[in-house]
């Protein structure tokens, strides 16, 4: 028991954060900070540049009708 103790008092000191150069709590926290950012939807819109807005033509009054009680041309 007593070696998890000396153990526990080792790795919390500055000669065993100079000895092995690694910053555990800074690289867990950089870690989950990450993958927090890439957790998070992008916000606002996106252009594509694609313009694809259709639009319905109106079907009436498209090309030539012959009503009865008009003349025609000839009239003119």
């Amino acid at each position: 028991m007593m070696n998890l103790v000396m153990f526990g008092y080792f790795v919390t000191s500055q000669f065993f954060a100079d000895m092995t150069d690694i910053n555990l709590k800074e690289m867990m926290f950089s870690k989950k900070m990450k993958e927090i950012e890439d957790d998070v939807p992008p916000v606002g819109f996106i252009d594509d540049g694609l313009d694809d807005v259709r639009m319905e033509e109106e079907q009436r009054n498209m090309g030539w009708h012959d009503f009865e009680g008009s003349t025609g041309v000839e009239e003119w």
